[in-house]
């Protein structure tokens, strides 16, 4: 989770080098073809969301494990003391009690996915191969500084406010609806 996006998307640049990365050495190794990760329009994508995933790894564990961390131990130790076992403390009291984290990971997972994979993008697709991995951010770099179509720039801006504006205040409503408090 430290290390910065750029650094991440350099190193998988050289773990994923179709001729001399370390995951392809390992690939034609077990005697398969080496996989164009960066290239294949059908895999790039995939790749993209994988970094992207893996990298959010962290931020996920820090939040969930700060939540489990909250949750009033004697809840927990009055259900032992009932008999409950290991599964129906996780599935009555912790689940429950961590349903408003995991929406509010699921809520910034959505919305701020495309944002978070910028950075990959960038370094190591530049969008490509063929359009695969453009995403709404991208749009917006690339129409505002790459070829200054501020136009462009700011309707993909609006685009990206009010569709996500609305996705928004629907996880909220979810997040609302579905989410139990121990108050």
């Amino acid at each position: 989770m430290i290390i910065a996006p750029v650094v991440a998307a350099s190193v998988f640049r050289w773990l994923l080098d179709p001729g001399h990365g370390l995951v392809n050495v390992g690939i034609t190794a077990l005697g398969f073809e080496p996989v164009q990760f960066l290239n294949d329009p059908d895999i790039a994508i995939w790749t993209i969301i994988f970094i992207t995933g893996w990298k959010l790894v962290g931020f996920a564990t820090l939040i969930l494990s700060a939540a489990n961390a909250n949750i009033d131990p004697s809840l927990v130790e009055a259900a032992r003391m009932d008999g409950a076992t290991r599964w129906q403390i996780i599935r009555d009291i912790r689940l429950p009690l961590l349903s408003s984290t995991i929406l509010f990971l699921v809520m910034m997972t959505i919305l701020l996915g495309a944002q978070w994979s910028f950075s990959y993008i960038h370094v190591l697709t530049e969008g490509g191969p063929l359009g695969a991995t453009t995403n709404i951010y991208y749009l917006l770099w690339e129409f505002g500084f790459s070829s200054l179509s501020v136009g462009w720039s700011s309707a993909a801006a609006m685009i990206l406010f009010l569709g996500f504006g609305a996705l928004a205040f629907l996880l909220l409503r979810l997040m609302e609806r579905y989410s139990f408090h121990d108050s």
